[in-house]
């Protein structure tokens, strides 16, 4: 991650990651680029009792965690007016639309879910393509045995 520290969590991502009154949680933010044109502005937030080297060794750590291999991820999307930190990380006009992902990844413990990272993403409008699937197996067994 390009900019990365620890801060004192504010009150969603607090209550989403189920932190203490005051808690901090480890911040990173990046830049996606395509051919030096900024098109993505990523912010993370880590859970500081399930990163213990990133928060140990800040810019220099991976994100990658024994936890989130065992994770269910949730996300959601919506386009919304850039903010003045995301507006100017991505170089446009105020009230430029993007496109905001947020992903929240969650482990299992005892008999409840914990979050452990969010992450947040802004895309510029032009850098986004929807692209979507399904398969149904249990349609497909069943017609199968018709």
């Amino acid at each position: 991650m390009a900019n990365s520290n620890k801060k004192m969590a504010d009150a969603a991502i607090s209550d989403q990651m189920q932190l203490p009154p005051f808690g901090q949680v480890f911040e990173g933010e990046g830049l996606v680029c395509i051919e030096q044109l900024p098109v993505g502005f990523v912010r993370t937030f880590l859970h500081p009792d399930f990163f213990p080297t990133v928060w140990e060794a800040g810019d220099k750590a991976t994100l990658t965690n024994r936890a989130t291999a065992l994770s269910e991820v949730s996300w959601s999307s919506a386009w919304e007016a850039l903010e003045s930190a995301q507006r100017e990380a991505l170089e446009v006009a105020p009230g430029t639309p993007a496109l905001k992902v947020t992903r929240y990844w969650q482990i299992q413990q005892a008999e409840t879910w914990q979050t452990v990272r969010i992450d947040q993403e802004w895309w510029r409008q032009h850098a986004v393509v929807l692209c979507g699937g399904a398969t149904n197996q249990g349609s497909a067994s069943a017609q199968k045995g018709k």
